[in-house]
């Protein structure tokens, strides 16, 4: 092994460390256990086992692992825009003796153009933070192919979201097509916009969606479908 690599611990898995590619910030949430915590432990409060989870945003698989861990590893599929995060990923999940469906992509709903051209996605060193617009800490960009959501939604019979896009999760579900979404659960990023995120929050509830306040959790939020949720609310 490399003398940057090393391997951290988080909850049930071991994921890859890699010294020379990680911000510090990135080396220490995953050395101290705190990477994607929230997503990690509360996961398993809302999926339950038979779900179908379309993750978006895999990033290097840690909570992907978790969510295929519950609903079985067929059930589970992934994209991640940051290409570079896939042999990472890919890695994770082979030292976990996991095999699961991972793609580099972006996706777009239908009423803001679905599929389309590959476009621009800026490449930050905490890659938590890379996103399709440049920053003052932006590295590098890459060209992304971009995919229909309703359309893999259609493909592997999604009734799960899993999502933490970086800001981009309201243009993603606003005026979506989510009639086959049953569960939603996702990092909210404000920063980009307070209101596009509150004009995300109306419109998942004028879908038929209930924002669940048992399980969200700061920036972690959950949503269902129906008055009652299905599932054991208690986080």
């Amino acid at each position: 092994m490399p003398d940057h690599i090393e391997y951290a611990q988080l909850g049930d898995f071991r994921v890859m460390v890699d010294h020379q590619r990680y911000s510090p910030t990135m080396i220490n949430a995953l050395k101290s256990g705190t990477y994607e915590i929230g997503e990690r432990t509360c996961s398993s409060r809302i999926f339950k086992p038979g779900d179908r989870i379309l993750e978006i945003g895999s990033s290097i698989g840690a909570v992907s692992m978790v969510l295929a861990s519950i609903v079985g590893q067929d059930n589970y599929i992934g994209f991640e825009a940051n290409p570079e995060l896939m042999p990472d990923a890919l890695h994770n999940f082979e030292i976990n003796n996991m095999s699961l469906s991972y793609h580099t992509a972006i996706l777009r709903n239908r009423a803001h153009g679905g599929e389309g051209e590959p476009v621009d996605f800026y490449i930050n060193k905490d890659f938590w933070i890379s996103a399709l617009t440049p920053s003052g800490n932006t590295i590098r960009s890459t060209k992304v192919p971009v995919f229909c959501l309703e359309d893999e939604i259609d493909k592997f019979h999604a009734n799960c979201l899993m999502m933490d896009i970086e800001g981009a999760e309201a243009d993603l579900l606003l005026c979506a097509d989510l009639s086959k979404i049953e569960k939603i659960f996702m990092e909210l990023h404000y920063w980009p916009s307070r209101e596009g995120a509150n004009r995300m929050f109306k419109y998942l509830i004028n879908e038929g969606f209930c924002f669940d306040a048992q399980i969200s959790s700061g920036a972690n939020v959950a949503f269902h479908r129906g008055l009652v949720p299905s599932y054991d609310a208690e986080c």
